[in-house]
């Protein structure tokens, strides 16, 4: 039984949510974004935006358009967002009362966030909690339901180890996925190879190498360094002192998951990745700028959206 989604989700989101509003339309000075410079609001310039919005009330009239840097993989590189701020030479102090009455100003729509949670949802696969958060809060699914079975199929496949049977179930939803994408189909092969490896079945391991994975290493350069890397894990008895020892973690399985996960939702004309971990990523950039001007209580504990004084 899973507990009421529109409860647990909004006691952390809400004060996320308004965080992020409120910062993204606090700045009155100049930034200087990629190049051009931005009196107030912010823009954000990068290939990984599919739109552009002034504050966050913007970002909330778009938010079905737009197209988010995932979370997972990028989390604190800033180079993703070419932006730098104008040197200030003091800074506002705000208290905590002062910070929590401005959120408390902040209006948030509830139909907002759960957009945001059911995109998150879908987007990962999650159909019970989607199921239910549907019926709790009425919000639609922006896809069919049905599709994501079929995908949670593939991932679990991935996560068991069952690689080829994770091949089999694409090439049924859609043999094309596959077919364009090369880079995906080495590193279902590469996940193939670790988990012979991990089974102790070396001359298969090396057999399923030379023939499947070394003619493709040939043909790319940086495929043929994953190869490498990968078959280093047999000269190992002791896995734990190989320096390459976390392809055999259960991490590894997980990104390769994601990667086809990625790729199925692409094949859908879907967004590959949720919106809310980008807003998370967002809140994070946000508050590193907002540091060079301001003062005020941050939010540091993301599981809580706790607020936090600063340390001046």
């Amino acid at each position: 039984m899973i507990p009421s989604l529109s409860m647990s989700m909004g006691t952390i989101s809400l004060p996320f949510l308004r965080s992020l509003k409120l910062l993204t339309n606090h700045h009155d000075d100049s930034w200087e974004i990629g190049g051009d410079v931005i009196d107030g609001g912010l823009t954000f310039v990068t290939a990984a935006w599919a739109s552009t919005a002034r504050g966050i009330d913007a970002f909330f009239a778009s938010v079905d358009k737009l197209d988010v840097i995932t979370l997972r993989e990028h989390l604190y590189e800033e180079e993703d967002f070419p932006c730098k701020q104008k040197m200030s030479s003091s800074k506002k102090v705000y208290t905590r009362e002062e910070w929590q009455k401005k959120l408390n100003e902040v209006k948030i729509r509830k139909a907002d966030m759960n957009k945001l949670v059911m995109n998150f949802f879908v987007t990962e696969g999650y159909v019970e909690a989607a199921e239910k958060f549907h019926k709790e809060t009425g919000t639609e699914p922006d896809m069919d339901l049905g599709t994501i079975t079929d995908r949670m199929e593939v991932r679990k496949a991935i996560q068991c180890g069952n690689v080829q049977d994770a091949i089999e179930r694409v090439n049924d939803l859609n043999p094309e996925i596959l077919d364009t994408n090369p880079q995906l189909f080495f590193h279902l092969q590469q996940q193939r190879l670790i988990e012979l490896i991990r089974s102790g079945k070396v001359e298969e391991a090396l057999e399923f190498a030379q023939e499947e994975l070394a003619p493709r290493g040939e043909e790319n350069h940086a495929f043929l360094q994953e190869l490498e890397r990968t078959v280093a894990l047999l000269a190992f008895e002791d896995t734990s002192s190989c320096p390459v020892g976390e392809l055999l973690d259960v991490s590894q399985r997980q990104k390769t998951a994601s990667e086809l996960n990625a790729a199925i939702l692409t094949s859908q004309s879907h967004e590959k990745d949720p919106k809310l971990p980008g807003l998370l990523k967002m809140l994070i950039w946000v508050q590193n700028q907002l540091d060079e001007k301001v003062s005020y209580p941050r939010i540091n504990d993301f599981a809580t959206a706790a607020l936090e004084d600063s340390v001046s």
